[in-house]
């Protein structure tokens, strides 16, 4: 259930909810959520008055939350190096990297939806081409073994990062 407290005069939602735990307990989510459990028995003003007494830590974890989110939106990863993206309108949509960053062309760079297609794009096309080079370079091994060629599909995962079906 969504509740909200003041706290050091700034209001802030969380999500409440009360579970077979033993304690009163607080999370802070990667997207800046504030999630509270406590036990079913445990009145509000218990809950209340343990969120009062962490109230300093909370307002801190959320606004450097919301910081790393903001600097998430302007990042892209690309083989475990983080890249500062930097969007421009164009008539056709690119990707190009200079040095530490990567240019996105769009015609629409306010256009999230769009930013995410042509970055999903971009992604796709550089997992083939990387993937394809390793097997180009590792297939002859198994080309005398009988292995036929293998065939590549990439999709966009939110849990598994992969999966071999020999």
């Amino acid at each position: 259930m969504q509740k909200s407290i003041v706290l050091r005069g700034q209001r802030v939602a969380f999500s409440f909810e009360r579970k077979r735990v033993r304690r009163v307990s607080l999370r802070i989510r990667a997207e800046g959520g504030l999630f509270v459990s406590a036990p079913r028995l445990t009145p509000y003003a218990v809950v209340e008055a343990f969120l009062l007494a962490k109230q300093d830590w909370i307002l801190e974890q959320l606004r450097l939350a919301a910081e790393r989110q903001a600097e998430d939106e302007n990042a892209v990863y690309l083989w475990g190096e983080r890249l500062r993206l930097e969007l421009r309108e164009g008539k056709r949509h690119s990707v190009a990297r200079e040095g530490d960053a990567l240019i996105l062309t769009l015609k629409d760079p306010s256009d999230g939806e769009e930013k995410r297609r042509a970055l999903e794009a971009w992604q796709k096309q550089i997992c083939t081409e990387r993937v394809t080079a390793l097997c180009r370079q590792y297939y002859p091994a198994f080309e005398r073994r009988g292995v036929p060629w293998p065939t590549l599909s990439f999709r966009r995962m939110r849990s598994r990062w992969g999966s071999c079906r020999p």
